[in-house]
């Protein structure tokens, strides 16, 4: 499938037999599906989230367009230092915002995001 293209693509070319997981679904949920493996898997210390998102071409869009992007982060049960709410509202491309936020030292909350 072409979710799993990279995932695999990087196991062979770093002959890497590390377990990894394709998900097609926004940022939070993948890293909600990382700390789901952190706490049912405990022999596993560390998850690496990588997400990519890329505009569909011009036919397919009913959207605002963006920028193809991608974002990382090594997600561990250690030294908590980000914490995630549910809440009801939700935003097209939240790894962005995500990353924004992240980044902004004054800024401590957004959306279900917090930092700790």
């Amino acid at each position: 499938s072409v979710h799993n293209a990279i995932a695999g693509l990087y196991s062979i070319l770093c002959k890497d037999e590390t377990i990894s997981t394709s998900l097609s679904c926004g940022w939070s949920e993948a890293m909600i599906e990382a700390y789901a493996i952190l706490k049912t898997q405990p022999q596993i210390k560390s998850v690496l989230v990588v997400y990519y998102d890329a505009p569909l071409p011009e036919i397919y869009q009913d959207r605002r367009p963006f920028e193809p992007f991608a974002l990382s982060t090594l997600l561990s049960l250690e030294h908590a230092n980000v914490e995630l709410s549910a809440v009801e509202q939700t935003q097209d491309i939240d790894a962005l915002s995500f990353y924004s936020f992240w980044q902004d030292e004054h800024q401590t909350a957004w959306l279900g995001w917090q930092k700790c």
